[in-house]
C-alpha cells in the first residue's frame, strides 16, 4: 500500500501496488510508449534488457514523466518543478478508452487520475512538491 501526498499532508490518497502498476501503463501508453513500458518492467528482464527499453522510452517522452513512470514504488520524491510539468502532462493525457480510473481502497472511491493530477496541482501551487512512500 501507498500513500500518495503532498509534502505538507493537506491532500493524500492510498493507492495499491496493482492500481499503480495499472495507471502507469495506461499512462505510458497514453504517450505512445506503452509498449515499450509493459517491456521495461516485465518480470526477469535483464539489465542490458531494462537499459535498452528505457532509452528508447526516454527518447520519446518528457524527463518528468520519466520519473513519473519508473519512480521507486517503495518511496519517491518530486520537486515543485516537476509537480508542475507533470500536472500538465497528465492533464493533458487522453487515456485508453478501456481504462476504468475508479478504484476502491479503504472503502474510498475515487477517481486515480484525478486524483493524481490533484496531488500534482496541489504539490506545485503550494510549492511544496509530491512524495509518495510504502505503509502496512
Amino acid at each position: 500500500m501507498l500513500i500518495v501526498t503532498n509534502r505538507k499532508r493537506t491532500y493524500e490518497f492510498d493507492i495499491e501496488y496493482g492500481y499503480m502498476r495499472i495507471y502507469r501503463c495506461a499512462i505510458a501508453e497514453s504517450f505512445g510508449v506503452g509498449t515499450e513500458y509493459k517491456r521495461a518492467t516485465r518480470w526477469r528482464i535483464t539489465d542490458k534488457e531494462f537499459n535498452y527499453w528505457v532509452a528508447l522510452i526516454e527518447e520519446k517522452i518528457p524527463r518528468s514523466l520519466c520519473k513519473f513512470l519508473f519512480a521507486c514504488d517503495s518511496i519517491a520524491n518530486f520537486r515543485v518543478k516537476q509537480c508542475d510539468e507533470l500536472y500538465y502532462l497528465l492533464k493533458s493525457a487522453k487515456l485508453p478508452k478501456d481504462f476504468n480510473g475508479e478504484f476502491t481502497t479503504y472503502g474510498k472511491t475515487f477517481n486515480l487520475h484525478k486524483a493524481f493530477i490533484e496531488a500534482f496541482r496541489i504539490g506545485r501551487y503550494k510549492g511544496v512538491g509530491v512524495e509518495w512512500w510504502e505503509w502496512w
